[in-house]
């Protein structure tokens, strides 16, 4: 299983030479948290395609409008 401790995260990220805030630190994250995820969501492609979105959200960034309305028509449908 994928560590969830932020300093574990930290630790690896520091071991492959992968700097704070970088897209590889923020994708190392992301990859981590996808073991928390229901299967049945993981299974859905589209909404599989849509949940860099919601994790860019989740950390305070700002997507676009369409992309969160995206996001949420998947949520729906599934």
């Amino acid at each position: 299983m994928p560590p969830k401790s932020e300093a574990i995260l930290k630790k690896i990220s520091n071991v492959l030479d992968i700097k704070s805030g970088s897209e590889d630190f923020l994708l190392l994250h992301d990859l981590a948290a996808f073991s928390s995820i229901p299967k049945g969501l993981i299974e859905n492609n589209k909404l599989l395609e849509k949940l860099p979105v919601f994790f860019r959200t989740a950390r305070s960034e700002k997507p676009t409008k369409k992309k969160l309305a995206d996001l949420l028509t998947l949520i729906k449908q599934g």
